[in-house]
């Protein structure tokens, strides 16, 4: 691109290749002219590979760049470095900063026929007449592959690092200090879950629709996985043990219905205190961990002309 070969020629490009021990001269100081200018005339292709980067199309979907950028895919972070992570193996330019240095119809006329392009290069040819080597996406349409990678590397900041690449545990929740409290789908729980996770692991998932506690569990919290790897958010599980369930008492449907839920605040602990209205009387629910981590302490202040308090331990 304009930009980056100015920067290139300049001096302010930073180390694009920085496991080469020799690098790009910089001519900063010397009058160049307009030979920035007449490198892209000299260099400009009269037949450019049609490309289409909108972001508009279905293929342009920053998950199947990611799928074909992994070790389930053509694997190119076996060789490329990427966001600043090593490659698998040998390093090759950080395919990051692609969408900023290249041209998208130089990036395509590269993947079709690298070695047309540079014939040292190293590159292998993973596409052959318009089809790819990997042909379980797209049918192996080289074009269509080709533009969901370049998605995907022009959408790294808000996506996930490739399969191989990214660590098997990175969404999994360990509450140390003080508690999470993470707003999920969870199965049994439903789309409004709150689930809150303690340091004691001891974690509870309250619903904000019916404003109660409808699981508690001991052991791990969540692996967050599943919500951030699809749009739809597919139902998260408890990753412990000894989940128990509260099912409604009888009447209690009827009164959960007549409840609207107000938000939760923290205490300086990071312990949330859930507030909801039931008719015209204000609640505020806690539930505190035993020290023994066996359960918790459950308590239910109700506010307003006829205050009163609730306190009971829940083990299971």
């Amino acid at each position: 691109t304009d930009d980056w070969l100015n920067r290139i020629l300049f001096g302010e490009s930073g180390e694009v290749r920085p496991y080469l021990n020799t690098q790009m001269p910089h001519y900063l100081g010397y009058q160049l002219g307009d030979l920035p200018d007449i490198f892209v005339v000299a260099d400009k292709n009269p037949n450019p590979p049609q490309i289409n980067v909108s972001g508009l199309l279905h293929h342009h979907r920053n998950r199947y760049g990611r799928q074909l950028m992994g070790t389930e895919g053509l694997s190119c972070i076996t060789c490329h470095n990427l966001k600043g992570h090593r490659s698998l193996g040998m390093p090759a330019v950080d395919l990051s900063v692609v969408p900023e240095r290249l041209q998208p119809e130089w990036f395509k006329r590269f993947l079709l026929e690298p070695a047309s392009v540079n014939p040292n290069t190293r590159m292998p040819a993973f596409f052959t007449d318009g089809k790819s080597a990997f042909k379980n996406l797209f049918d192996g349409d080289a074009g269509k592959q080709i533009e969901a990678i370049w998605i995907y590397l022009k959408e790294i900041d808000q996506t996930r690092l490739p399969v191989g690449m990214e660590k098997t545990d990175a969404y999994v929740l360990v509450p140390k200090d003080r508690p999470i409290v993470h707003r999920t789908f969870m199965k049994d729980v439903g789309p409004r879950t709150i689930a809150v996770g303690y340091p004691e692991k001891i974690h509870l998932a309250f619903d904000a629709s019916s404003c109660r506690v409808v699981l508690v569990w001991k052991g791990e919290f969540l692996d967050a996985e599943s919500a951030q790897a699809d749009r739809f958010a597919p139902y998260v599980f408890p990753l412990g043990d000894d989940i128990h369930s509260f099912q409604p008492k009888e009447g209690e449907s009827d009164r959960e219905n007549q409840r609207q839920f107000l938000g939760y605040r923290l205490d300086a602990i990071g312990i949330p205190t859930f507030r909801y209205e039931q008719g015209d009387t204000l609640v505020e629910e806690t539930w505190r961990p035993l020290d023994d981590g066996s359960g918790f302490t459950r308590q239910v202040k109700t506010l307003g002309e006829t205050p009163g308090e609730v306190v009971e331990e829940v083990r299971w």
